[in-house]
């Protein structure tokens, strides 16, 4: 993957433990770097003498910017948060994964149903700004669960945009722990199914066409997910985003041999349990290429011939591709002793 050395235009505090990153970009690079909501950017980073790299969500529409929550034991994220100043220089490369919106007609009429918790605002903000601005038929409801105000990323652009476009953007806050003077719109403390039934009376459809993206941790991920299925929603408009990723149970998962087909010829390998099929090939130098190693950018696909398997994350495949025998192989775990598939690229 190629990177490219971009200056740090504007470097803002969300929270306490968020950083939006503004990058300048030349207009040498604007083509390179196009990009749709919903994308990505890899970042590079010499952390002690050792490269590190790491995906962030393009979080605005308009500007290339990433915003990046501080996690514990997280060395990139300490030093974005803590390190990064105007003017340095940061590696990053072009946008890569699938935008999230494919049709900027401005007749389109959809109702976009967002369902978010703490930092996955991140990923769904530009296509907030994309939608409200492109498409002026259509409508946005944001329902953004975070523990308090205090925490509550892109809360000042968020109510902004709210004012600005009051008649097709609903925004509601539900906090999980709020604080004493913490002002909520919607919902304080423990949510339940009675809740989401209750915001799906008061917010219904206003459009023929409706989509439905959720974000967050398992618990709040299968909560919403259920109360959509209880209403019939398809799947095809149905978008899950774990923060934990799928469960992979570690009595499933097998040592495996691994033959892997290539150009060049079959290479026969193990796989150690608990061991992706990507980090196995790229410790006996066969990977195929390979990105975010997060099941975002789909470059490390490959086809699943025989053996089974179970995949952590999947942001880039879709089901009839799924069905097809694709496979991230950066996501994938074997749940046979005998897996053989064949890989993409030289």
């Amino acid at each position: 993957m190629q990177f490219y050395k971009l200056s740090i235009n504007e470097v803002i505090k969300e929270t306490n433990d968020t950083t939006s990153i503004i990058f300048t970009l030349p207009s040498s690079l604007e083509t390179k770097f196009s990009w749709g909501s919903g994308q990505h950017v890899m970042i590079r980073v010499n952390y002690e003498g050792e490269y590190l790299t790491r995906c962030y969500s393009i979080s605005s529409w308009k500007s290339l910017k990433i915003t990046v929550k501080r996690i514990d034991k997280g060395r990139v994220s300490h030093l974005v948060n803590n390190s990064f100043k105007v003017g340095d220089l940061v590696e990053v490369s072009a946008p890569i994964g699938k935008p999230l919106i494919n049709d900027n007609n401005i007749h389109t009429r959809t109702t976009l149903y967002l369902f978010v918790a703490g930092s996955g605002i991140t990923a769904f903000f530009s296509m907030i700004e994309n939608i409200l601005v492109a498409q002026p038929y259509s409508r946005v409801n944001l329902f953004y669960r975070c523990r308090n105000e205090k925490h509550a990323i892109f809360l000042k652009q968020a109510k902004l945009l709210e004012k600005l476009y009051s008649n097709r953007f609903n925004f509601i806050l539900s906090y999980s722990q709020p604080r004493l003077f913490d002002a909520v719109s919607w919902h304080k403390g423990a949510i339940s199914q009675n809740d989401i039934a209750d915001y799906f009376t008061k917010y219904a459809p206003s459009a023929q066409r409706c989509e439905y993206h959720v974000c967050g941790p398992t618990s709040f991920l299968n909560l919403v997910s259920q109360h959509l299925t209880n209403l019939d929603v398809p799947e095809i408009l149905l978008h899950k985003q774990s923060f934990e990723g799928n469960e992979v149970k570690a009595d499933n998962i097998q040592q495996a041999k691994l033959d892997v087909i290539h150009p060049q010829g079959t290479n026969t390998i193990e796989v150690n349990k608990g061991e992706s099929l990507l980090s196995a090939m790229k410790q006996q130098g066969i990977a195929p290429a390979y990105s975010c190693e997060s099941g975002l950018c789909g470059q490390c696909q490959c086809l699943l011939l025989d053996g089974d398997m179970t995949m952590r994350n999947n942001y880039y495949l879709n089901e009839s591709q799924e069905e097809a025998g694709l496979i991230l192989s950066c996501q994938s775990y074997p749940l046979s002793s005998y897996v053989r598939i064949s890989r993409k690229g030289n």
